[in-house]
């Protein structure tokens, strides 16, 4: 959302802020709203990206301005910051693309060496492809692999590839996210599967939003059974049923979707048992019954009642459409009815 500071010290600033209020807002760098409003009609007419998410982010000022700002300076952040605000160029001129090409080759700091690397590639400069061999070289991998994902095209990720999987263990955070990233772009493939990344779902150094990342990715592999073993062990385990733990808990059960197992139907149906007599459940299981325009009906949007759906889409819904599959799953007898049908009742 956009706002308007109405009293203390920022009185009349813009400020950018999340309804949800996951984080502190934006404050931007203009004094008041008419500097603001003029900055953007001055940037709309020049043609710059005026998304409204973006704007403001960057710094102002022309190719030529940002330029000499860069040049004016040798403090790293701030010329940084100089660098990503090229982005709101539709195109870079030759004169700024020469200047900051010859910054890049001369660069010795990997952070800022990588930012010029990832804006010259977004402008398809030429040569920018070696610079990720410099950046390798440097042991500044998590830069280069960064550069790999977000910069590079099809052909550098192909040609990375092996490499990045090399070093994929000595990785973590954002770095270990691009690369299991640039996995799942190269999804179809036929050298990608998801037993390449087998070894990554041991490891006892990821965090919950790595891990959670790497089952989204190994969700779109190709091979998916290469890794069943682990998922089996993963999906019965109490301590993963938490409700911090239940975007994770979703990721696994993605992974595991359409692969034919019957162990794994019956870790399905376990875990069904478990999360139907939730609340959240409940509460989705009548927005699932209501009846709006287009007969449409309310989706799942609580944790447990979120993992429920997901079950029942591995499931088929149990033949039934997504109404009929929850007033299934909510009724005792029919639900006990369908388990003794289905041989998973002892």
């Amino acid at each position: 959302m956009t706002g308007l500071v109405l009293d203390g010290p920022d009185r009349g600033r813009v400020i950018y802020y999340d309804t949800d209020e996951c984080g502190p807002p934006t404050v931007m760098r203009e004094p008041d709203f008419w500097a603001w409003y003029d900055r953007w009609t001055r940037e709309v007419i020049a043609g710059y990206d005026d998304e409204e998410m973006y704007f403001g982010l960057y710094l102002d000022g022309k190719p030529q301005e940002l330029m000499e700002l860069y040049d004016g300076t040798t403090d790293v952040q701030t010329r940084i910051e100089i660098v990503e605000s090229c982005y709101k160029f539709q195109e870079l001129p030759s004169r700024q693309q020469t200047y900051f090409k010859k910054a890049c080759d001369s660069e010795q700091d990997p952070k800022l060496r990588m930012v010029l690397i990832k804006m010259l590639s977004h402008f398809h400069v030429p040569g920018m492809e070696e610079q990720i061999g410099v950046l390798w070289d440097f042991g500044a991998y998590p830069e280069a692999i960064s550069v790999i994902c977000h910069s590079g095209g099809w052909a550098v990720k192909e040609a990375w590839w092996p490499r990045v999987l090399e070093r994929m263990s000595t990785l973590q955070g954002e770095a270990f996210q691009d690369a299991c990233s640039i996995f799942f772009i190269l999804n179809d493939y036929p050298e990608i599967h998801a037993g390449l990344l087998k070894d990554q779902l041991y490891r006892t150094d990821l965090d919950q939003n790595d891990k959670s990342v790497l089952f989204h990715r190994l969700s779109e592999l190709n091979g998916r059974e290469e890794v069943l073993d682990y998922f089996l062990d993963y999906l019965p385990d109490e301590r993963n049923h938490e409700r911090a733990e239940y975007m994770t808990l979703i990721y696994a059960i993605w992974v595991t979707k359409s692969i034919q197992d019957p162990r794994l139907e019956r870790i399905w149906v376990s875990l069904l048992d478990k999360f139907r007599t939730t609340q959240d459940a409940q509460d989705d299981y009548e927005g699932s019954q209501m009846h709006l325009k287009d007969d449409c009906c309310l989706g799942a949007s609580h944790p447990f009642g979120v993992i429920c759906s997901n079950l029942m889409n591995c499931l088929d819904r149990f033949g039934l459409d997504y109404r009929g599959g929850w007033k299934l799953l909510m009724d005792d007898g029919q639900w006990a009815d369908w388990k003794r049908e289905h041989g998973f009742e002892s």
